[in-house]
């Protein structure tokens, strides 16, 4: 690595933000963690509910699922804006157990959206309480 680290980082070349989003992107895909926290600064960036779902889970499991840093993003994508009852699931199912996040009226919320699109835990977790 270059005297100073990080710091140099780019100097003297051309920038690139997508350059660098990509690479970044093939650093988290690869499990590096702080690829994964510079990929998630570009933006949540799916195309549909399943590759929201997959960007998540990817992320969570790189961060070794112990907190949805960054994965909430995709799955609050998934469930809004591309109706997914999974993608609602996995929002609520962070916000009732990841303690860096918890919020129990969020993830009721959400537990209610993915019950009513279908998603039988879902409505197995909201009949519990």
């Amino acid at each position: 690595m270059i005297a100073g680290g990080l710091y140099h980082m780019g100097r003297g070349v051309n920038k690139n933000l997508q350059t660098a989003k990509e690479y970044f992107g093939k650093g988290c895909a690869a499990g590096e963690p702080k690829s994964c926290t510079f990929f998630l600064k570009f933006g949540v960036d799916c195309n549909s509910a399943s590759d929201c779902e997959n960007q998540g889970e990817k992320i969570f499991g790189i961060f070794r699922g112990s907190t949805c840093k960054g994965a909430l993003e995709y799955y609050e994508r998934a469930c809004d804006k591309y109706n997914s009852a999974k993608g609602c699931y996995d929002v609520a199912t962070c916000y009732k157990f990841d303690k860096s996040i918890a919020n129990q009226s969020k993830a009721k919320k959400y537990y209610s959206k993915a019950c009513k699109k279908g998603h039988s835990p879902a409505c197995v977790y909201l009949q519990m309480k």
